[in-house]
């Protein structure tokens, strides 16, 4: 299906949801789902990661029943899990498979590694089950170098990130057809393009770089190859490795992400195709300098629906759901934990609003979580 007619499809089906007449829309009290994959650990730092969600509510993530390995999984709407690894990664001396994208097709992306060392390889894994591997053309093949997938659109492109011999990180971004373009802001030291839901359906990618003074920028790189770099208002840029970082891009070309202020306090910002900003602070969100406290936004989805996290004044997270007109939603998992670096934390959104992601408890294990909006859509708050 070419570009075009998947932009017409998509385009349709928004323009539908905003002219309902607001009695339309299916509304209901939200809910959360919390989830655990077959045979996952519930060991400290171990368990179950929710990461991504497409439109028809299936959820890909990964994970572990061990230290060593890591499984990745699908997960249908009715709540059936289904592990996979990718062919030789889980023999000794890789570390596993990870979904890290899923698209409308249930085909997903991610990261798997093969002995001797773990080398990283990118895939896609249609729904039938066949893979199709790829690396980008300079990645290295030392211990932990290679090639990651982090997102796939509804064509089949993926984008992503490699290491290359010299252990240095570069964007790239592979076609439906194959052909794999590698890339890098000029000046940057080190690309990365974020996970989940960076690259959209036209092929715009976002992400962020660290140049050689040590600061972060965010990047909207255009389907035809032009990079617009970019740089959240009111931004640090002292050289502490902070900065701008760019998290997710929607189907119009919207951007969120996470800004670091001159006192290294961590904001939310979306940034409109025209290049204006609007800033944001989840309510609750602590404000210690310095600390992990603040304000993550990790998704936002066709209608500027933002989702992510924000730690509090004792380091918890808590999850939000943030609407185009300001308001939010807090999502805190039934288990998730009251202590440092513990709590809820949502990755992904689809076009229904509905929410994926994973909370850790008590015991520092982590699991997966479903949660679905009051209203499909344009939903009131």
């Amino acid at each position: 299906m070419k570009a075009q007619t998947i932009l017409m499809v998509l385009t349709g089906l928004t323009l539908l949801r905003i002219t309902a007449p607001a009695q339309q829309l299916s509304c209901r009290q939200p809910s959360l789902v919390e989830f655990e994959a077959p045979l996952a650990s519930l060991s400290p730092g171990l368990g179950t990661i929710g990461f991504a969600v497409n439109n028809l509510g299936e959820v890909g993530g990964y994970f572990q029943e061990n230290s060593v390995f890591y499984t990745a999984f699908p997960r249908s709407p009715d709540g059936k899990i289904t592990p996979f690894e990718a062919p030789g990664s889980t023999a000794p001396g890789g570390n596993g498979t990870a979904v890290l994208s899923m698209n409308d097709f249930g085909a997903v992306t991610g990261r798997f590694g093969t002995p001797p060392d773990n080398l990283g390889h990118g895939y896609i894994r249609s729904v039938d089950g066949s893979f199709t591997i790829f690396e980008a053309p300079d990645a290295g093949t030392s211990a932990g170098q290679g090639t990651t997938s982090y997102d796939i659109n509804a064509l089949g492109a993926t984008a992503g990130v490699y290491l290359d011999a010299a252990n240095v990180i570069h964007g790239f971004v592979r076609s439906d057809r194959g052909a794999i373009t590698e890339f890098d802001p000029v000046g940057s030291v080190q690309t990365n393009v974020c996970d989940a839901t960076c690259l959209n359906p036209l092929g715009a990618i976002a992400g962020f770089y660290l140049d050689a003074n040590s600061n972060y920028h965010g990047f909207l790189r255009e389907p035809d190859g032009k990079i617009i770099v970019f740089d959240a208002p009111g931004v640090e840029t002292s050289g502490n490795y902070n900065g701008t970082y760019a998290q997710s891009i929607n189907l119009w070309g919207w951007i969120a992400g996470t800004y670091v202020d001159p006192n290294e306090v961590n904001h939310g910002f979306v940034r409109a195709p025209d290049g204006s900003f609007i800033t944001f602070d989840a309510p609750g969100a602590g404000k210690t300098p310095g600390s992990y406290q603040g304000t993550y936004p990790s998704s936002i989805n066709a209608f500027g629906v933002i989702v992510g996290s924000f730690y509090d004044a004792n380091t918890v997270a808590h999850g939000f759901v943030r609407s185009p007109d300001g308001a939010f939603n807090i999502i805190d998992a039934p288990g998730a934990g009251a202590g440092s670096g513990q709590g809820t934390s949502p990755i992904g959104v689809n076009v229904e609003g509905t929410v994926v992601g994973y909370y850790v408890d008590a015991n520092n294990g982590n699991h997966g979580f479903v949660w679905t909006p009051p209203c499909a859509g344009l939903w009131p708050l």
